[in-house]
């Protein structure tokens, strides 16, 4: 989020799958689905959280009330 807010547009995840699996619960076997889930829905950190706040707190959301990552950039202008 806070890359998106100081201007990038696009991000890798890599260093997400570096670490050890006992970072990340659920009951997913897919690694890959248990990381992604992790980094959407996490309720304090993941994606979605962020997005909830910054729409709540800024403003953030088009016209049907979605937020989305896109507009991050605009946001930290």
């Amino acid at each position: 989020m806070e890359y998106g807010l100081r201007g990038c547009t696009s991000f890798q995840m890599h260093t997400l799958f570096q670490l050890p699996d006992g970072e990340f619960g659920g009951r997913m076997a897919n690694r890959t689905a248990r990381r992604a889930a992790h980094l959407y829905l996490h309720p304090e950190t993941g994606l979605v959280a962020w997005l909830v706040g910054l729409r709540e707190s800024h403003g953030l959301a088009d016209a049907g009330g979605v937020a989305r990552v896109t507009d991050l950039p605009r946001l930290g202008r």
